[in-house]
């Protein structure tokens, strides 16, 4: 317990959930929590040493407008950036990417668009119904198979658009595109949590597009061989409000987190994790949960599951994270003299 007592805070359960995935954990991930000052924010790979051909490189800041540590993120993140999105601010990833294997590639990442009322309040001269929303939030360029570049995006007009992931060739043709079901843009000021997964069997690619854990849409088209590698990333690359067809030139603020790369077909969804933090969990399950992530021998006396219900898992260190199990239910946390485990 005293050396537990020394060790540094951990991260976010969502970040801990992506890093620590069973069977097979993240490849690449941008929390993006930091503080407002940083220039750069940590990548990580929850994969073993070695699995990468080198290490995962950190996100730049670029511009004057993205705004580290400025907004709280969902339940289960910490502080995350806000960038209003144009061509000059962004966050990215340019060149430096440890290879994938040339497999099916799985794309995660939270977003929070504003709500549509706030975006008119941008352009107040601009009629409702003249309301044009472009919004570029994610484009991951990807080389050595069929595709060269997946974008997701807002697009709306007067309210009523969809989220759209657009799969484009090399030569910058469009492939057949996903989107979400419902005419929704999402602009409603809520985090939601979108998964690209692109897999192929012989010469079909095939693309599923989900939303907050839930599968919205697919489709298939020819390709060759496998989809790729992911050679540079773009987050909050662009956004611009329109007059219809004449550009306003305003950027729109967008807050975004938790990037992730997957190198096989990652249909599980972590928007619960971020959704709830754990909330729910009792104490003793998320005793044994929390153990078993940091490899501790835990012997508990009694039902894990018959002991009082948690809250969300906040960002502390590991032995404040026990201390809150042993105190919300009464419980004895003790380090045994004849074995070393909890």
């Amino acid at each position: 317990l005293s050396q537990l007592s020394r060790e540094d805070i951990l991260q976010s359960a969502l970040a801990r959930a992506a890093l620590l995935r069973i069977p097979i954990p993240v490849a690449m991930l941008w929390p993006m929590e930091t503080g407002t000052d940083a220039t750069l924010m940590p990548g990580f790979t929850g994969l073993p040493a070695g699995s990468l051909s080198g290490p995962v490189p950190p996100m730049r800041v670029f511009g004057t407008e993205v705004r580290p540590g400025s907004v709280d993120g969902p339940p289960g993140a910490g502080r995350l950036p806000e960038v209003t999105a144009s061509n000059t601010s962004r966050l990215g990833v340019v060149g430096g990417l440890p290879m994938l294997p040339l497999t099916p590639l799985s794309i995660t990442l939270w977003f929070r668009l504003p709500t549509l009322a706030e975006i008119q309040a941008l352009a107040p001269s601009v009629p409702p119904a003249n309301l044009v929303v472009a919004i570029e939030i994610l484009t991951v360029g990807v080389t050595g198979g069929p595709i060269g570049k997946i974008t997701v995006r807002s697009d709306s007009t007067a309210g009523v658009g969809n989220l759209f992931v657009q799969f484009f060739t090399s030569d910058g043709t469009l492939l057949p595109q996903l989107n979400n079901t419902g005419s929704d843009p999402l602009l409603d000021g809520l985090w939601h949590e979108v998964m690209v997964v692109a897999g192929s069997i012989g010469t079909t690619l095939l693309p599923t597009m989900f939303l907050d854990g839930v599968q919205v849409d697919t489709d298939t088209f020819a390709g060759s061989g496998p989809v790729g590698r992911p050679t540079y990333i773009t987050v909050a690359g662009d956004s611009d409000i329109f007059n219809l067809a004449v550009s306003q030139g305003i950027g729109i603020p967008i807050a975004v987190g938790h990037l992730g790369l997957w190198g096989f077909l990652n249909a599980t969804s972590l928007y619960t994790v971020g959704a709830t933090a754990y909330a729910g969990e009792t104490a003793g399950r998320r005793l044994v949960r929390l153990c078993t992530e940091e490899a501790i021998r835990l012997h508990m006396i009694g039902d894990p599951d018959d002991t009082i219900i948690m809250g969300p898992q906040t960002i502390q260190t590991l032995i404040a994270l026990l201390r809150e199990c042993e105190a919300a239910d009464g419980g004895i946390l003790y380090e045994p003299r004849e074995d070393y485990a909890l």
